[in-house]
C-alpha cells in the first residue's frame, strides 16, 4: 500500500460496526422467516388492509389488481399515511433510505427489520451464488465484496456480512482527490476482491484509473451493475478492463432487489419470492408481461407499503425458461428513464437510430448525452483524447448527418455529463 492505508480505512467507529452487526443478525433472522412465510403476497396485502391508513378503507379488496396504482407524487403527499400503525419498536426510527432524487424530490423510505436485511445485506447473499466457486473465496472478518461510490455523501464503511460466513463488505469513495484515488486502486489490487458492485459509470472511472497507473490491475472474481443503466458498449469496456464478467442488476430503495443476471446473460430475472412486477402499458392496462412503465410491490417490507407502485421505470418483461434454472419472469429489456423517441416537426427519430450513428464514432467518445431542446437536439460529449477533439467533432457530425440527414443538431464538448452520485443516462 505504500504509506496509502489511512486513505482508505473505514470512517466509521467499531463500535458502529458492532452495534450494526447485531441489529443485522436479528434482521437476517426475521428475513427468512418472512419469506419462509406461506402465501407471502396474501399476507403482505391484508396487513395492509388492516395497518396502513392509505388502504384501511379498502376493506372488501380481496387481491393485488384491485388496489389502486400509485406512484411518486402519492407517496409525497401522503408520506404518512402508507407507513403501518403495526410498528412500535423504537430502534426503527434510525431505519429508513432515501431514493437518489436525481429525477425529482427524493423519498423516505422507511424499514422494518426483514427490510432492513433485504436492502443492505440480501443481495450479495444472491450475488455470490451466481458464479460457481465465489462463495468459497470468502474469508471470515476479511473484506471481500467492493462497493465503490462516487457519492459525496459517501464514506468509507465497512459491514459484516450474516449468511456470508461474516465476511465484510467495505464500501470505497472515489472522486476526493488523486491521492485517495491513488490509494483505493492500490488497495483493490492487494486486496481478495470476490465482488465488485457499483455504477457502470463510476466502475468506468475506476477502470480507467487503474489502467493510467504502473503495475498489476485490479482482478474481481465478477463484476455487478446497479444503480443506472448497464449499456453493451460499457459491458464489453469493463470486461475487457477487469478480465472477468459483468452482470446486470436491477434495483430500487422502494423495492430492494428486483432482479439481476444469470452468467447466461438473456435478461433480468425477477425475484418474485418478495416481490411483484406487473407491467402498466400506454393504453392503461396492466399484465404480468409486455412493455411498459413497471408497477412494483414490495412484499418484505411491511413497515412502509409500496404497492403498484410507479416506479418511473419502462421495460419489456417477459416469461421464459432459462439455461440457468430460471423458470418465470424475465426483464429482456429495461430502458428505464431513458427518453426512446424525439420529435423535430413531423420527423421522429428513434434512440436506437442515434444510438447507431454514434456507435460508428464510439472509439472518440468517452461519454455522450443526448437531450432535446426546441426545435434540435443537443450531443454532449466527452472526446476519449482531448488531443484531437476537434478532428473527432469534426468525424462525429459527419457521421451523424449521414445516418440521419433530417436531424437537426448541435455538438457540445463538455467536460462532466453525470455530476458526481447522480446517474448516467444517454437519451433525455
Amino acid at each position: 500500500m505504500g504509506g496509502f492505508e489511512e486513505l482508505v480505512s473505514d470512517e466509521t467507529s467499531r463500535e458502529s460496526v458492532e452495534l450494526n452487526f447485531a441489529l443485522a443478525l436479528e434482521a437476517y433472522v426475521g428475513w427468512l422467516e418472512r419469506l419462509q412465510i406461506d402465501r407471502l403476497a396474501d399476507a403482505f396485502l391484508e396487513q395492509c388492509l388492516r395497518h396502513v391508513p392509505y388502504y384501511t378503507s379498502h376493506a372488501s379488496v380481496s387481491s393485488l389488481d384491485a388496489f389502486p396504482i400509485v406512484g411518486r407524487e402519492e407517496h409525497l403527499q401522503y408520506s404518512d399515511a402508507f407507513q403501518s400503525r403495526g410498528f412500535s419498536d423504537t430502534r426503527l426510527r434510525r431505519l429508513s433510505d432515501h431514493t437518489n432524487g436525481t429525477l425529482g424530490p427524493s423519498i423516505r423510505v422507511y424499514l422494518d427489520l426483514p427490510s432492513f436485511f433485504d436492502s443492505n445485506y440480501a443481495s450479495f447473499i444472491r450475488f455470490v451464488q451466481i458464479k460457481a466457486g465465489l462463495r468459497r473465496l470468502l474469508i471470515a472478518h476479511e473484506p471481500c465484496i467492493f462497493v465503490v461510490s462516487d457519492s459525496p455523501r459517501d464514506g468509507h464503511a465497512s459491514i459484516i456480512m450474516p449468511g456470508l460466513g461474516e465476511t465484510r463488505a467495505k464500501r470505497l469513495a472515489l472522486d476526493r482527490d488523486r491521492w485517495t484515488d491513488v490509494a483505493i486502486v492500490e488497495y483493490l489490487r492487494a486486496a481478495n476482491v470476490v465482488l465488485l458492485h457499483g455504477k457502470p459509470s463510476v466502475l468506468k472511472k475506476l477502470a480507467q484509473l487503474d489502467r493510467s497507473m504502473p503495475g498489476p490491475s485490479i482482478r474481481p472474481g465478477l463484476l455487478v451493475c446497479s444503480g443506472e443503466n448497464l449499456y453493451q458498449d460499457d459491458r464489453l469496456r469493463l470486461e475487457e478492463s477487469f478480465e472477468c464478467s459483468a452482470i446486470d442488476a436491477y434495483a430500487a430503495s422502494e423495492a430492494g432487489l428486483v432482479g439481476f443476471e444469470c452468467l447466461a446473460r438473456r435478461g433480468i430475472h425477477i425475484l418474485t419470492d418478495h416481490l411483484t412486477v406487473e407491467i402498466l402499458d400506454e393504453q392503461g392496462g396492466v399484465s404480468d408481461v409486455g412493455s411498459g412503465e413497471l408497477l412494483l410491490t414490495n412484499l418484505i417490507n411491511w413497515r412502509h407499503a409500496f404497492v403498484r407502485y410507479r416506479i418511473g421505470d419502462h421495460a419489456t418483461v417477459t416469461r421464459e425458461l432459462c439455461a440457468c434454472g430460471h423458470d418465470g419472469l424475465t426483464i429482456s429489456e429495461l430502458p428505464g428513464r431513458d427518453r426512446r423517441v424525439y420529435w423535430q416537426g413531423c420527423n421522429r427519430f428513434e434512440s436506437v437510430a442515434l444510438w447507431a450513428a454514434l456507435q460508428q464514432c464510439q472509439p472518440l467518445i468517452a461519454q455522450f448525452q443526448v437531450r432535446a431542446r426546441p426545435g434540435s437536439l443537443v450531443i454532449a460529449w466527452i472526446p476519449a483524447d482531448p488531443q484531437t477533439a476537434s478532428r473527432s467533432a469534426d468525424r462525429i457530425k459527419r457521421v451523424v448527418s449521414r445516418q440521419l440527414p433530417r436531424l437537426n443538431f448541435d455538438l457540445a464538448q463538455v467536460e462532466t455529463i453525470t455530476p458526481p452520485g447522480g446517474k448516467l443516462r444517454r437519451f433525455v
